[in-house]
């Protein structure tokens, strides 16, 4: 399962989306990462103010991982075109 993000609004429903593809409850997650179920929620529905700790031991424990891939720039137009 892959995930494109383009916005900071789409991390939540993503981390949601992975913690339920392992059949996992909030709890759960919270329990086995050593973090508390709010905390677990608040990633979830708020995730702009996380730390990356607590992204990363979240990820973890879903058995994800992060990936960041560089944009290639945008092509300049073709001078000879006109």
């Amino acid at each position: 399962m892959s995930f494109v993000m383009t916005s900071p609004d789409q991390l939540g429903p993503i981390l949601k989306g992975l913690r339920k593809a392992r059949a996992l409850t909030q709890l759960e997650v919270a329990r086995q990462s050593g973090l508390t179920q709010k905390t677990v929620s608040l990633l979830e529905t708020d995730p702009a103010r996380c730390r990356v700790d607590t992204l990363a031991r979240y990820l973890a424990t879903v058995q994800a991982t992060l990936s960041l891939d560089l944009n290639a720039p945008a092509a300049a137009p073709d001078d000879e075109a006109w």
